[in-house]
């Protein structure tokens, strides 16, 4: 007898764990402790509360980007068009990865 057996498994939310879970629950911690104080308008006024939301051992790094910083991919990806595809279609051709 030939049986077939599919186990699908499911994460249920909030039943995982991992060094991101712990980061962000104690950034929410701390931001929820702020906001009492009254409302934070700018991106630069969450560093400090980000930097200082671990409150044993090394706080946490905080890296600050500016405009200069986040490329547009989108347009990127037009100035490409097609060449972009031609390329990596060429490359396989010729068994190039």
């Amino acid at each position: 007898h030939n049986f077939l057996s599919i186990a699908h498994k499911c994460l249920i939310t909030g039943h995982t764990q991992n060094e991101g879970d712990s980061m962000h629950s104690c950034i929410e911690r701390e931001k929820n402790g702020v906001l009492r104080s009254g409302p934070k308008y700018l991106p630069c006024q969450w560093i400090p509360v980000i930097r200082l939301a671990k409150k044993n051992g090394k706080p946490f790094i905080v890296q600050e980007l500016d405009t200069s910083d986040v490329y547009d991919l989108k347009q990127l990806s037009e100035d490409l068009g097609n060449n972009l595809v031609e390329t990596l279609q060429k490359r396989r051709s010729y068994g190039i990865k």
